[in-house]
């Protein structure tokens, strides 16, 4: 029996040691953004989130527990070769996981959860980001880690042939039941109501260091074990009490009025162009160079939008917030259920009942992230993406760059006929990770990025104005999201979701700039009521022409949302369920309202 208890506490020590080391080397590995970090903070993050690596080194421990229980009774060799393979696979599983969120945190700033799993069907385009010699040095650092932390459990495994039957089998089967339901208590995170959960990490009102005491491997089951249970997520109030505060910052008035009124007709065509990762923290560099010169002049011809809130962080979430009206939800990509998409609100189909046709353009791969199958439900006719363009013109791994793929969309234009109004939307790809451009104008790689797709939208512009479609088109031209890391961002800050918004084209009446605060899901609403179309199709969209409203910006980051307006700057944290931030003249009616409305978009994804 000492042996069997022995083996147990040995795999549990070992890979509990890995969770606390792994602590410190995240944040030596993301020393940019713990280069204030005090001796004290790094023991602080180690001390706060080892009630979490208790629990996973419980979770891993379990079904070596049921292995030596069993054990007491029947022997054999199966023991060494059942606990052998296990504790190499868990170490690979575990390793795996945690090279993988130290590298993603780069890009995304949270840590690992269910999202990659959504990419794993393209594993090309999931790993496109990311240079090819990065991509091998971190298989390569991977293997050699996990053949260390397999090293030890695998070694110990090796002497289970060497375990006697007890002599009171009753009396250790006793023993090990009770080790087994102090493994599910330690699991559970105690006694308590509460089960365990990434907000018993938190401690700092610096994000940061919330994070790095996060237990990546918790992170990833977590997220995957209540990423589908909306029923229990988010409840803040009374269902009642919810809807009366998200129909009051909806309000009734469905069209405007004339004062209100941008373009000069109710069916004008549409061209949408969405931008990758477009911050408005990029438009000019550090030392005062202008990056974004194109769309500061095309801003100075239409309608610029000066506070547009992003209300997501990736590409996928940041459409349908667009062309579907519904802000983003902090733990799960809509567009990952096509069967809750067929019977949500979408742009293209209700443009599509008043005789628009609608057409997708990317550059790169159109099913990545289910685009396709959105684009499909919304009954858009054609969509365009890198199969249609010749080998030779895909110059980088996402797929034809941003000039390809202008000139083409300028081409088309070329051959369009007025004879029923269009709504095409196009998605650049250049300013994407890892930033292969054929332009250099800039050192910092993200910054030249965007300079190439402003050069590009700006020459294809230029272009457009001498056809006589440009006189009845709205250009709608607008981020996907913005960036946080890339401009030393804080992840959940407001400055991380600001991006441009521009409306231009012949059919704007006038040049404009509006400073109310909107996010993207406010994008539908506004321009179906330009249209003279009543938008009670999209209960979470607001026509922000509508002078009645409450003007605000909202976005989600996991796991949390925030809500910005003139007035007021508030950040909530779901996992702890506290603010982060408390800015401004109101911002527990902003908490209030932030809450119901985060409420109700979960029931209307149940």
């Amino acid at each position: 029996m000492k042996r069997r208890f022995l083996f147990l506490i040995k795999v549990y020590i070992w890979f509990l040691a890995l969770f606390i080391l792994v602590k410190p080397v995240f944040m030596l590995y993301h020393h940019n953004l713990y280069a204030d970090a005090r001796f004290i903070d790094y023991i602080n993050v180690i001390r706060h989130g080892f009630e979490m690596d208790v629990s996973v080194a419980s979770y891993i421990i379990a079904p070596l527990l049921l292995v030596v229980l069993v054990s007491v009774w029947l022997r054999g060799k199966w023991i060494k070769y059942v606990s052998r393979t296990y504790t190499v696979l868990i170490s690979i599983f575990a390793t795996f996981i945690i090279v993988a969120d130290m590298e993603l945190y780069s890009y995304w700033g949270f840590r690992i959860d269910a999202t990659p799993l959504f990419y794993i069907t393209n594993p090309a385009d999931a790993v496109a980001s990311v240079p090819t010699w990065q991509v091998a040095l971190i298989l390569a650092i991977f293997a050699v880690l996990a053949t260390a932390v397999a090293y030890y459990p695998y070694k110990l495994a090796a002497q289970c042939d060497d375990w006697r039957a007890p002599r009171k089998k009753i009396i250790s089967s006793f023993i090990f039941l009770i080790l087994a339901g102090i493994t599910f208590v330690s699991i559970r995170g105690g006694i308590g109501t509460s089960t365990m959960s990434p907000g018993r990490a938190y401690f700092s009102t610096n994000a940061q260091y919330n994070n790095a005491a996060i237990n990546p491997v918790f992170s990833l089951l977590y997220s995957v074990m209540h990423e589908n249970d909306f029923s229990q997520y988010a409840r803040y109030m009374a269902d009642e009490e919810a809807a009366k505060i998200v129909a009051g910052l909806r309000g009734e008035t469905y069209l405007p009025s004339d004062t209100a009124r941008w373009i000069k007709n109710t069916r004008p065509n549409i061209l949408m162009i969405i931008m990758e990762s477009f911050s408005s923290g990029a438009a000019v560099t550090k030392d005062g160079k202008e990056v974004m010169a194109e769309l500061n002049k095309i801003s100075g011809e239409g309608i610029l939008f000066t506070n547009t809130i992003a209300n997501s962080f990736r590409t996928d979430r940041g459409i349908y917030s667009i062309l579907g009206g519904f802000p983003a939800l902090p733990t799960m990509s809509v567009m990952k259920y096509p069967a809750k998409m067929q019977n949500m609100p979408n742009l293209m189909k209700e443009l599509g009942k008043h005789g628009y046709t609608s057409r997708f353009i990317y550059g790169g791969d159109a099913d990545f992230t289910n685009m396709s199958t959105f684009f499909r439900l919304g009954g858009v006719e054609k969509i365009i993406s890198d199969k249609d363009f010749d080998v030779s013109r895909l110059a980088s791994k996402w797929g034809a760059n941003d000039g390809t793929t202008l000139s083409f969309l300028a081409e088309e234009m070329k051959k369009r006929e007025q004879k029923e109004p269009f709504f095409d939307i196009y998605l650049t790809l250049s300013s994407h990770e890892p930033f292969e451009v054929p332009y250099n104008k800039f050192p910092d790689p993200y910054i030249n990025s965007i300079a190439y797709t402003d050069s590009c939208i700006g020459a294809f512009i230029d272009e457009f104005k001498k056809m006589p479609l440009w006189e009845n088109t709205l250009v709608i031209l607008v981020a996907d999201h913005g960036v946080g890391y890339l401009l030393g961002y804080n992840e959940q800050g407001e400055a991380r979701q600001r991006i441009p918004m521009i409306w231009s084209g012949g059919a704007v009446k006038a040049p404009a700039v509006i400073e109310e605060y909107l996010s993207q899901s406010d994008i539908p609403a506004t321009l179906l009521a330009q249209l003279g179309i009543d938008y009670g199709e999209f209960p979470f969209s607001r026509n922000i022409a509508d002078p009645t409203l409450c003007k605000f910006g909202y976005y989600t980051y996991p796991n949390g949302f925030g809500w910005i307006d003139s007035d007021n700057n508030v950040i909530f944290d779901c996992d702890s369920g506290r603010p982060v931030l408390m800015q401004g003249a109101t911002p527990d009616s902003c908490l209030l309202r932030g809450k119901a409305l985060l409420q109700k978009l979960y029931d209307a994804v149940m």
